[in-house]
């Protein structure tokens, strides 16, 4: 959705499969790409850093059990550093289900940037083109159809009924 910045053909036109049509404008969607890329970097240096304090936090653990076990920690220190480890290592993991959330809308930003360059979807010859450049193209829902942008036809068979007066 969005308005036409860019139309490459006119009625008559042959294009070929996968030809470029036209272009919406792209800014909205190149800012939403850029900034589920910055979300996705910032929460893959928040990874480096939850996992370096859960490696932290198995280390104290290591060493809590062994003064445990040699009677040097008390009961409760050693409760509170198990308690400790299994924390980081909850966030650690959400975190990283985070990252997996960030990719996946990346790619969602990504696949609604390239949908804003229109291509020929088959070989064929524009027999109607029903926009004009900088007008404004709506995306259709379920209930209302969106805007028709223009016709291929396949030119290749053509069909012709016709009437003929004996």
């Amino acid at each position: 959705m969005g308005q036409i910045t860019k139309l490459d053909v006119r009625e008559g036109d042959a294009v070929k499969k996968g030809d470029l049509l036209l272009v919406i404008d792209q800014a909205r969607y190149r800012a939403a790409v850029d900034s589920s890329r910055s979300s996705l970097e910032s929460l893959e240096a928040e990874v480096a850093r939850v996992r370096e304090v859960a490696a932290q936090a198995k280390r104290d653990l290591v060493r809590a059990e062994a003064q445990f076990k040699d009677g040097i920690l008390a009961t409760a220190d050693y409760d509170r550093t198990k308690s400790y480890y299994e924390q980081a290592v909850a966030a650690a993991s959400r975190s990283e289900r985070q990252v997996t959330q960030a990719h996946a809308e990346l790619s969602s930003t990504h696949d609604a940037l390239d949908k804003t360059e229109i291509r020929a979807p088959m070989d064929g010859i524009v027999t109607r083109r029903n926009v004009e450049q900088g007008e404004v193209v709506v995306t259709g829902t379920m209930n209302n159809p969106g805007t028709v942008l223009m016709t291929i036809s396949d030119m290749s068979t053509v069909q012709a009924v016709l009437m003929v007066d004996e």
